[in-house]
């Protein structure tokens, strides 16, 4: 089997499974081993999973709408190679992610808001335990992912956000003070590891991608035309320019074409506004913290843990009201690429599009068609030329707007 035929029926296995029966789920993978050995699947299931996430929320005490993991139930089943061949006893680790505003607020002074934030943070480092991590990646990526440097800003809002962690559980505070230097010593050694890995190229082009998407949507939502053809235009501005098909910001689109500024994470963006290039950027942010939380769920496995549950902490409204349309109810993903596979509990996509048009997008060789080209694909020069289709549109200018490499 050669090997865009094996990833072929590897990923048709697999959608397979996500639209299954649990039991039809346990079947596929069994009789499919040889190919399907290397994926771990987890998926919502009412009657045998396993609610891991209250668990977690329960011991931190934190308030369950404020922490959440990718999924639309937190009752969890999981499928790989070990369960299958007889191993029923699942070792999670849990890597909490706390929202950008969460660190970059904690300093600030006189606001309800931070003081919802020092208690989360202090509840984190005083009840959490061994198995889980308290991860502050996403600050990390909105501010230094591009930039390739840490700023004094960054390095002194990460500190504070240490001393208020670590007086969690310290008796004295300059005891707290000590390991919050020692805290931020790591970060600096880690990040320089990180600013040079593969894997933070592969990071900047999926916020690109997100950022060049979300551009568009705006772009088809001032067209009158119904929602359908804006859709099957969206569509073929994934399939044939962007070279990828992101189900859950199309789900997202669907919304906001039918919502309009109802959706409070569209509220800002006008015509006439002289901000809403730094808006969208913003926007496209939220949205990739959410896609980095799929992916977080798909990292190495740590401490001998089987799974990496993900739970995002976050109070921003903005981004509480999004993610119920990103909201999963599996995730498949390749432990020997750590490539994942989504899949959404929302489905206006397939309601809105025909059988037909669901079929011309998503057959095994398109989609193998647009993983080739996606290789080739010059995302700086494509995000130009979205940009300047935007601030044409929007801004009510007809020229040319040069974008400044990151």
């Amino acid at each position: 089997m050669d090997v865009k035929q094996r990833y072929l029926e590897e990923t048709y296995l697999i959608n397979l499974i996500a639209e299954s029966s649990h039991k039809k789920k346990l079947q596929i993978y069994r009789e499919n081993i040889e190919l399907l050995q290397h994926y771990q699947i987890i998926h919502v299931d009412e009657k045998n999973g396993k609610d891991n996430v209250k668990r977690m929320s329960d011991i931190l005490s934190i308030d369950r709408k404020y922490l959440f993991s990718p999924f639309y139930s937190d009752k969890l089943f999981i499928i790989n190679l070990r369960y299958i061949l007889g191993d029923s006893i699942i070792r999670y680790f849990y890597d909490i992610l706390l929202d950008t505003q969460i660190v970059s607020y904690i300093d600030r002074k006189d606001s309800e808001t931070n003081e919802l934030i020092k208690d989360i943070v202090m509840k984190i480092g005083k009840n959490r335990q061994v198995k889980s991590s308290a991860s502050i990646s996403l600050y990390m990526n909105e501010n230094c992912l591009f930039s390739k440097k840490l700023s004094e800003r960054v390095l002194e809002n990460i500190k504070s956000f240490f001393i208020y962690m670590y007086l969690g559980h310290s008796k004295y505070k300059w005891l707290a003070k000590l390991r919050a230097k020692s805290a931020v010593k790591r970060i600096i050694k880690n990040q320089e590891i990180i600013f040079n890995h593969p894997f933070n190229e592969r990071m900047k082009k999926q916020y690109m991608l997100i950022y060049i998407l979300l551009m568009k949507i705006c772009i088809i939502s001032l067209d009158k035309k119904e929602t359908r053809k804006k859709v099957t235009e969206l569509m073929d501005f994934q399939s044939y320019h962007l070279k990828a098909i992101d189900i859950g910001l199309t789900e997202i689109a669907i919304a906001y074409f039918r919502l309009k500024q109802k959706l409070s994470f569209f509220g800002k963006i006008q015509k006439g506004r002289t901000d809403l290039i730094d808006t969208v950027k913003n926007m496209a942010w939220d949205l990739f913290h959410l896609r980095f939380q799929n992916l977080s769920t798909g990292l190495p496995h740590i401490k001998g843990a089987d799974v990496t549950l993900s739970l995002m902490c976050s109070i921003d409204k903005r981004l509480l009201e999004i993610r119920k349309y990103m909201r999963l109810k599996m995730l498949a993903y390749d432990k020997r690429n750590f490539n994942i596979f989504p899949f959404y509990e929302k489905d206006e996509l397939k309601k809105t599009l025909s059988k037909d048009e669901i079929i011309k997008y998503f057959s095994g060789d398109e989609h193998y068609r647009r993983l080739e080209e996606k290789a080739k694909l010059d995302v700086d020069l494509l995000a130009s030329e979205v940009e300047n289709e935007f601030i044409n549109i929007f801004y009510f200018h007809k020229w040319k707007h040069k974008v400044v490499k990151k």
